[in-house]
């Protein structure tokens, strides 16, 4: 894609990212990079909104932004795999206080649980309705 090829709109894409990587919420980041990008008037904050989520910002952004994401995701060193040997490592501890506390060794095993997905759903959604066949009305007499 490259540089926008309005210079004004790219100094917003750059500022934007900036002001978003440091921290700040999306709103007051946009109207900030409009006014770094040389924005103003009496509705900038309303229209460095608007202009926030133009898809060509979107895009530019993505794309100024990929390095350091690959970066960031290169240093990611904790798996699943990784995860799951640690907690394991931790229940698997005999119950000595000086090691590992119980309630610490009871909380490893169910954050193992649920990341392995050893817990049943807790609840189902529905897609279709339910085609009910027959309903069968049974009464019992009691025994006398």
């Amino acid at each position: 894609m490259g540089a926008l090829s309005d210079p004004k709109l790219e100094k917003f894409c750059q500022a934007l990212l900036v002001n978003i990587a440091q921290g700040m919420p999306r709103s007051k980041a946009a109207a900030s990079a409009a006014k770094t990008a040389g924005y103003g008037g009496k509705s900038m904050a309303s229209n460095a909104r608007k202009r926030a989520t133009l898809p060509q910002v979107k895009a530019r952004m993505i794309e100024l932004a990929a390095p350091a994401q690959q970066q960031a995701e290169g240093k990611v060193v904790a798996t699943v795999e990784d995860a799951n040997r640690k907690l394991g490592a931790i229940a698997g501890v005999p119950f000595k206080p000086e090691c590992v506390k119980p309630s610490d060794q009871i909380a490893a095993m169910a954050l193992k649980a649920r990341i392995n997905g050893w817990l049943a759903p807790e609840k189902t959604e529905l897609t279709s309705p339910i085609k009910i066949e027959r309903i069968t009305r049974v009464i019992i007499e009691p025994n006398h």
